[in-house]
């Protein structure tokens, strides 16, 4: 079954609903062809501001080029509270970046927005975040908040 995302009209082709959300996410940049500036095994923090089964989006203040391999830690809650929280690995690759147009900039401020799609995950991994999700999904509002991965 086909479905169209309210807030843009497009077609939706994300296998996996997700949230809005703010996630401490650890990561390591695995990639040979990297920007001036930025070495391979380059290790980040950022903040997941969405995430799905799928995959999820960052903030971070490292330029991560399209289609770099990540090895990526996520602290990710078990309960909506985040009163518990367990540690996911994950490898996944970069499918969208996006500089910020507004906010700060300065040192050690997030300056980008990347799409994150997980390539190698545990199946136990993938279903607790399903099973997040799925918890935390009645408590967003029925507008733009959840859409798919």
């Amino acid at each position: 079954m086909k479905t169209i995302d309210r807030q843009t009209g497009f077609l939706e082709r994300r296998k996996f609903p997700r949230i809005k959300d703010y996630i401490l996410v650890l990561g390591s940049l695995k990639c040979k062809n990297v920007p001036a500036g930025i070495k391979h095994g380059k290790e980040f923090k950022a903040i997941a501001s969405n995430i799905s089964a799928g995959g999820l989006e960052i903030e971070t203040e490292v330029n991560i080029p399209l289609k770099s391999r990540l090895r990526l830690e996520i602290l990710q809650p078990i309960k909506r509270d985040k009163s518990m929280i367990f540690s996911i690995c994950a490898t996944a690759v970069s499918v969208c970046i996006r500089e910020m147009k507004s906010g700060y900039h300065g040192e050690g401020a997030n300056r980008y927005k990347v799409g994150i799609r997980f390539i190698e995950i545990k199946e136990g991994d993938r279903q607790m975040i399903v099973r997040y999700v799925g918890r935390s999904m009645p408590l967003i509002s029925a507008s733009a908040d959840v859409s798919r991965t």
